[in-house]
């Protein structure tokens, strides 16, 4: 009796062993095909920005063009959504339309970070993208271009310098990407507006803030 019982034990051993053995096997086989591994990427970009500011009272304005460039951190935490987080060099300012043979124009370099959800549709290799998401920028630095005829009258922000370095603002952008052996490429195009101004209200203006968008190409490899 005890024999048979050694025996039957025995079998239900190696049994037990060989279902356990099958179910890993079979988790093994189809686990990586439904189980999303978060990414990370890293790259640069560059590009062009066309900018003026949102004077109140208003100031005729044309856009004032400059570039763009920094460095691209994104992470992807589900399938097709994560964050995007940059550090970026850009130009901004305003161009106003003045009189025949008047001209003037305040270029502001500013430093630019953007915190935003990437959001991507589509699962080939080509995919639609979209970003969202808030942005500071801290003003590095600021130059003027004058050339007025005798007689015009200057406004008083004129020769001096901005009053705020530090800008907060919003942006919004689309694109598409495009993801190769060699890396992933996004050509973008988006758009900022600042929720804080530029000048003092002692300045005759009751709002002035930055506004404008660009259109860039990021480079990103995989980490």
């Amino acid at each position: 009796m005890k024999k048979i019982l050694r025996i039957r034990l025995s079998l239900l051993t190696l049994l037990v062993v060989f279902a356990s053995g099958a179910m890993a096997q079979t988790q093994n086989e189809v686990l990586p095909e439904n189980v999303f591994e978060p990414e990370m990427s890293v790259g640069i970009k560059a590009g062009v920005s066309l900018s003026q500011v949102g004077f109140t009272p208003s100031v005729s304005q044309e856009l004032s063009k400059g570039y763009t460039a920094g460095a691209v951190f994104k992470y992807i935490s589900v399938p097709s959504l994560g964050i995007q987080v940059e550090a970026n060099y850009t130009q901004k300012g305003w161009t106003e339309s003045l009189e025949a043979g008047s001209t003037y124009s305040r270029r502001l370099n500013y430093l630019e970070m953007p915190f935003m959800t990437h959001v991507e549709i589509g699962k080939k290799s080509s995919r639609f993208i979209l970003h969202l998401g808030p942005q500071a920028s801290f003003l590095l630095s600021e130059s003027e271009s004058i050339s007025l005829q005798n007689g015009e009258s200057t406004p008083e922000y004129y020769g001096s310098s901005i009053d705020y370095k530090f800008d907060l603002g919003m942006c919004l952008g689309v694109g598409y990407g495009f993801r190769s052996a060699i890396g992933t490429f996004q050509l973008e195009t988006r758009f900022a507006y600042s929720l804080s101004d530029i000048m003092n209200d002692e300045r005759s203006f009751s709002s002035s803030k930055n506004q404008g968008g660009e259109v860039t190409l990021s480079y990103l490899f995989n980490m």
